[in-house]
């Protein structure tokens, strides 16, 4: 039986890709900086900034700041890796893995 973390870490994943599809696309526009190429995902620079307005306060020193900007980044690479392996072992495609895993995180928050 597989490892229940790694379930709901996958399906954790599943419902980001869920929810992010609109702006996780994985296209990046003409003239757009890319920042990280995760397989197909394609992170822009102007992407990257718009998560870091929400994540990053007034204030925050510099050193802060980075720090903030280096834990961002390797969160959206690890969650992209993720969404991808999720993808490629179907778990997007089983309504009641996905509804248990909803559960799970309304239970959460």
């Amino acid at each position: 039986m597989p490892d229940l973390k790694i379930i709901f870490a996958a399906a954790a994943v599943v419902l980001i890709l869920v929810v992010s599809s609109v702006s996780m696309c994985g296209e990046a526009d003409k003239g757009d900086k890319v920042l990280a190429r995760i397989n197909r995902y394609v992170l822009t620079v102007k992407d990257f900034n718009y998560e870091t307005e929400s994540k990053i306060t007034v204030g925050v020193s510099d050193v802060d700041t980075e720090k903030i900007k280096e834990e961002l980044l390797d969160e959206i690479v690890t969650k992209s890796f993720l969404i991808q392996e999720a993808q490629k072992q179907h778990f997007d495609k089983d309504r009641a893995f996905v509804a248990e895993i909803e559960r799970y995180w309304n239970r959460r928050c």
